[in-house]
């Protein structure tokens, strides 16, 4: 995999989750996790786009995707 492959948007990142929600990055890892178990969201190592560092990033499975189509009223990708 090339490193290309692990740039993302800052916005799948714990600090770019807290500000599209508006809770505190500490946070964020008690709501994350229960869909990580459910297999709904999966958790990834990556730099975020403008950083310079590793962390954790947050992605949503293809059963997530799924989910979040059905909970926003999109049937046409479930």
């Amino acid at each position: 995999m090339s490193r290309s492959n692990h740039w993302v948007p800052f916005q799948v990142t714990q600090p770019g989750i807290s500000d599209a929600v508006g809770i505190k990055p500490r946070h964020i890892q008690q709501y994350i996790r229960p869909m990580i178990v459910q297999g709904l969201v999966e958790e990834r190592s990556a730099v975020a786009h403008g950083g310079r560092q590793r962390r954790k990033t947050y992605l949503l499975t293809s059963q997530g995707e799924t989910e979040a189509a059905w909970l926003s009223g999109d049937m046409s990708k479930g």
